[in-house]
């Protein structure tokens, strides 16, 4: 089941993108039609987190698991890492697929990755958890269509609109306020 939450990851942010409704039997995410589509990935830089939940294995992990929740994915298997300088990385195998997460506390920074197949999942929520409970207070995201059938045959991938048609990563700033 799919759970929703509180702050920006609930869709109250400034992009407000995420908080899509489907159209009665006609699902689109990025503006493509989830049937033109193998899956959809997001990619997010989180600057302005919180140093000592990144060098929190235990927190990482449990952010991670929550995050696919979130993205009403199915978690299959979950690891972290912890360096020795204090970063965690992070990989959550997902029914769908994988997220990902690289930490620098040093830069308060992490790296995010989540790539999900099926038309019920939705990334960008997963990330916008993250960035909640990492206190993050600058967003980059990028979003791709992956599996889109090519006009030359194959598949390709294309760069999917997070708000209102942008398709150029966007950077949402945060008020922190926590």
């Amino acid at each position: 089941m799919c759970v929703g939450g509180a702050g920006i990851a609930a869709g109250r942010h400034p992009i407000g993108a995420v908080d899509r409704e489907p159209k009665k039997g006609v699902r689109t995410y990025g503006g493509v039609h989830l049937m033109d589509t193998l899956g959809r990935h997001v990619i997010a830089e989180l600057d302005g987190c919180d140093a000592a939940v990144l060098k929190n294995c235990g927190l990482i992990r449990r952010h991670l698991v929550e995050a696919a929740s979130r993205a009403c994915a199915t978690v299959l298997a979950e690891k972290t890492y912890e360096f020795k300088n204090g970063g965690v990385s992070g990989f959550v195998l997902l029914a769908e697929s994988h997220i990902s997460i690289h930490t620098w506390p040093e830069h308060q920074y992490a790296a995010i990755d989540i790539y999900t197949c099926g038309d019920q999942t939705m990334p960008d929520k997963g990330v916008l958890h993250l960035a909640d409970v990492l206190g993050a207070t600058q967003i980059r995201m990028t979003s791709m269509s992956r599996g889109v059938p090519s006009a030359t045959g194959g598949h390709e991938h294309s760069l999917s609109p997070l708000a209102r048609g942008h398709t150029a990563p966007i950077t949402i700033k945060l008020s922190n306020t926590a």
